[in-house]
């Protein structure tokens, strides 16, 4: 198979047998994440995906090619060219399916909209899109708004108090859930607490089984 792609000009990092690239990820990983990201750099694929941009610059050129990287045994074509994406997405999506989850990832996630395929997700779509009408996101505009004016009023109280610092990214994590919590259950993000921080660990969980490949027959 890496033949067949380099004879289209698709190359990538050297594919190593089991793992593909899989430790070379981890470990890019691993290391931007051992260090604090500057405050005035907003560059974030760096960060975010580091494999991502390190090999684009490396097998991508100044023309953003695509190129190939394998996620263990399974190839993963990068696609970098705007005008190719927007083909893929809007004129040929029909012919790509999404890919089959992992057992772990399906254990964490269950077989939702995320998940499913075919019939099933087409009946789960057209099940949630009712809330996502423009007039249904109308009405949740107040509850949004004062969701926001809590946390103000939360900070200045902070401020006045004499804290120097916030963790921003917590209290937008909480606001959000604040939000979905009055909009989708009529509560708060207070009540439903316990229930988000389960949320949370769930969606790390999530995360870290991207990063794990299956060996077919071993657990």
């Amino acid at each position: 198979m890496k033949k067949f792609f380099e004879s289209q000009s698709i190359s990538g990092p050297p594919y190593r047998l089991l793992y593909g690239n899989t430790m070379e990820v981890i470990q890019m990983m691993e290391k931007v994440n051992s260090v604090p990201m500057e405050l005035s750099r907003h560059d974030i694929l760096p960060r975010v995906l580091p494999e991502i941009h390190y090999w684009t610059n490396a097998y991508g050129g100044i023309l953003c090619e695509n190129f190939v990287y394998w996620f263990g045994p399974v190839p993963r074509i990068v696609i970098p060219q705007p005008e190719l994406i927007r083909e893929l997405l809007c004129c040929k999506s029909c012919q790509y399916d999404k890919p089959e989850p992992t057992p772990q990832l399906r254990q964490l996630s269950g077989d939702g909209l995320a998940n499913s395929r075919g019939e099933k997700w087409a009946r789960q779509r057209r099940l949630i899109s009712p809330a996502f009408h423009a007039e249904a996101l109308k009405s949740m505009v107040p509850v949004v708004v004062t969701s926001a004016a809590n946390l103000f009023d939360k900070w200045d109280q902070s401020i006045s108090s004499g804290v120097q610092e916030i963790e921003v990214v917590e209290e937008f994590r909480n606001l959000t859930a604040d939000v979905i919590a009055r909009t989708a259950f009529g509560s708060s993000y207070m009540e439903g607490k316990h229930i988000f921080n389960l949320q949370t660990e769930q969606a790390i969980l999530v995360a870290e089984s991207f990063r794990r490949f299956i060996i077919p027959g071993y657990r």
